[in-house]
């Protein structure tokens, strides 16, 4: 498995964000993100994940504990998965040789 880092960073989020994705067991449960302060102040969300390297992960973002409040990652990729619905995606990195 390898190691890839899914980040959220949008002005005025506020905890709790949640990720879901085809990276979880079973796919889309939530995960609550991680979050640390930036230079300007702003909240910047991480998770850690586990995948196979060089695969493909569809990710979206919940805000808030309750509520069916989805957003995407304007700042990453995003395509349409098998289900017409559009998330973000992320390839996982292969290991160095």
């Amino acid at each position: 498995m390898a190691s890839a880092t899914i980040t959220y960073m949008k002005p005025g989020t506020q905890p709790p964000l949640f990720v879901a994705g085809t990276f979880s067991d079973p796919p889309w449960d939530l995960h609550e993100m991680d979050y640390t302060t930036n230079d300007d102040g702003e909240l910047v969300f991480t998770k850690d994940i586990k995948a196979e390297p060089g695969s493909h992960i569809y990710y979206k973002f919940r805000v808030g504990s309750t509520g069916n409040w989805w957003v995407l990652n304007d700042d990453s990729p995003s395509a349409e998965d098998s289900g017409g619905n559009r998330n973000n995606i992320l390839e996982v990195p292969r290991p160095s040789p």
